[in-house]
């Protein structure tokens, strides 16, 4: 992603993009160059943060929460990627089946390339097996890993806590661990310099260590199968000619092929075109020369470059595509919406195109595309959409093994999708309960879930001390959406008790807004209740439609709330707030 420009401020350290019009690169060199140590806070292991600031509905995709991974471990051990029949590369290092080739999909995971000059880590956040487990579960099957040369080579400026060995092993242990959670890897030299350390991108390698950096990377990882090495991140700025055979200061791709070819590996390489990667139109004629003939076209692709466009992408880079092999290394929308992302998601696949999105990192949209809200997977709006696509092309079938066949099932998936259930059963969460009672407190997650409030919790009840959803409680308390359940003194909560689908009538009501009058009476059971008039208000947004079809002429307003009524209940609100955009 292309840097923008940045100024210093003085006494905070602060960089701030001076031209919000050139929106060509948010990378993370944005904090690294200006001496801002990014700090985005996770969310508690037990969740209940309520953001600030923000209108009481918020807008569902935008919620923040914490989903834990629960999907099994599998190993993917059939990859390949697909060029022309006449001219398909079976990349031997990918291919456990052969002649089984797929396409490789996946996230970058950014950190590596930054944390390191900064003094303050090798990685970005956590790297353990949970972490990769929660990529696993979006249907993740390949992890670029962004390299700083400077630090890979132990360069002078580099911290040497992080660098050299120290950040080589880091490095080692990281790509061992995905290789054995089943993953394929993409190493990406990302950040060079023709100094010292490397404190953000080159308009391409250099000869001064690029070539070094390459020899040592490919030797180290040559005897591991599952590995790509794409060999710069984003040229820029110069000619094709400088491009394949370097100029001045420059080290070109022949020459960077050669010297991962020279250390004896045998890795597919992937090369990437100029404008900062999305330029592939001089590509073809200027391929380099590989023995191995395995060398894949690499592309950046983000809504605000010059090739964001169906019609761009037909014209440009089908044609590269029908020759060889393509993985779009980088793709990302700067509004952090999906609609984009699908779009090109969809392209990719109806041509057999690789793609790895941008980033798996907790950013806001300020510091780039970001699919994550917290590192264990929970997404962003743009982060759902590309989970939902990543999962589907894996196969995934629904989120839970005990919903088949209930008629909530669909609505259970879709709330999963948002984010809102993380399952019943911690850690594997394999399971929803779809028939189970549910109780306050879980009520009160699940809003809390959807719904960010603009005032602070407030500890209102005597007996939610030990309850895991206390902090929920207490922002739903703070928020008017509950009043107790012992009044006159309203001092309790009683949050293991089972909500009734009265009470739950009027949660909604509270929670939306909905103080419009009744429109008539339509349920012949709610007569005489206190909640009858939210029961009704319900009913006219569309949020029930009763409990005995096919009449559905009543509600049962004293039976308790199910955790599948529950997701109907939130999937019918998604629809409900997507009518009134």
């Amino acid at each position: 992603m292309r840097e923008t420009r940045r100024v210093e401020v003085f006494g905070s350290g602060r960089g701030l993009h001076t031209d919000q019009r050139d929106r060509r690169h948010w990378r993370s060199n944005f904090y690294l160059t200006t001496g801002f140590s990014p700090s985005w806070s996770l969310c508690p292991e037990n969740t209940g943060s309520i953001a600030q600031g923000h209108p009481l509905v918020a807008d569902l995709e935008n919620v923040l929460v914490r989903v834990l991974a629960v999907a099994s471990m599998f190993a993917f051990v059939s990859i390949g990627l697909v060029g022309s029949p006449a001219s398909a590369v079976e990349f031997e290092a990918l291919v456990a089946d052969q002649g089984d080739q797929a396409q490789l999909r996946g996230i970058n995971r950014s950190g590596s390339e930054y944390a390191c000059v900064q003094g303050w880590g090798v990685f970005d956040g956590p790297t353990d097996r949970e972490s990769i487990r929660a990529m696993i579960d979006w249907g993740v099957t390949t992890v670029r890993v962004p390299l700083n040369e400077s630090c890979w080579l132990g360069l002078s400026g580099v911290p040497p806590e992080y660098g050299g060995s120290d950040y080589r092993e880091a490095i080692i242990d990281y790509v061992d661990l995905l290789l054995d959670s089943g993953m394929t890897v993409v190493l990406d030299l990302h950040w060079s310099s023709t100094t010292d350390a490397a404190m953000g991108q080159e308009q391409m390698a250099n000869t001064a260590h690029s070539t070094a950096f390459w020899t040592d990377v490919a030797g180290t990882f040559a005897d591991r199968q599952r590995m790509l090495f794409d060999v710069f991140n984003e040229p820029h700025e110069l000619t094709w000619d400088c491009w394949l055979h370097g100029c001045e200061e420059h080290a070109g791709m022949q020459d960077l092929v050669d010297a991962v070819r020279g250390a004896g590996a045998r890795q597919p390489i992937i090369v990437s075109g100029l404008e900062w990667g999305n330029d592939l139109r001089g590509w073809l004629r200027h391929r380099p020369e590989d023995p191995l003939d395995s060398i894949v076209a690499g592309v950046h692709i983000y809504d605000f470059n010059r090739c964001a466009t169906p019609g761009c992408w037909d014209a440009e880079l089908a044609p590269v595509a029908a020759k060889v092999p393509m993985v779009i290394t980088e793709f990302g929308a700067s509004d952090c919406t999906g609609e984009w992302a699908e779009s090109l998601m969809d392209w990719a696949d109806a041509r057999g195109v690789s793609y790895l999105a941008w980033a798996w990192n907790p950013w806001s949209c300020a510091g780039g595309p970001a699919l994550i809200e917290s590192f264990d997977g929970a997404p962003t709006t743009y982060g759902a959409a590309v989970r939902r696509h990543l999962r589907a092309a894996a196969g995934h079938g629904g989120w839970f093994v005990d919903d088949d066949g209930s008629v909530h099932e669909e609505d259970i998936d879709r709330i999963a999708s948002a984010g809102l259930t993380r399952g019943c059963n911690p850690p594997d969460n394999d399971r929803y309960c779809p028939d189970s009672t549910l109780t306050r407190g879980q009520g009160a997650a699940f809003l809390a879930r959807v719904f960010q409030f603009d005032r602070p919790p407030v500890d209102a009840f005597v007996d939610d001390e030990d309850s895991l959803f206390e902090p929920e409680i207490d922002a739903l308390a703070a928020a008017g959406l509950t009043r107790g359940c012992n009044p006159p003194d309203n001092d309790r909560y009683c949050p293991d008790e089972p909500v009734t689908r009265a009470q739950w009538a009027s949660f909604l009501v509270r929670a939306l807004g909905l103080n419009h009058a009744p429109e008539g009476d339509l349920f012949v059971d709610d007569d005489g209740s206190v909640h009858q008039e939210d029961i009704e208000r319900i009913a006219a947004a569309g949020l029930t439609r009763g409990c005995n079809p096919p009449d559905n002429d009543r509600y049962c307003p004293d039976e308790p709330v199910t955790r599948a009524q529950a997701a109907s209940f939130f999937a019918r609100l998604i629809d409900l707030r997507a009518s009134r955009r």
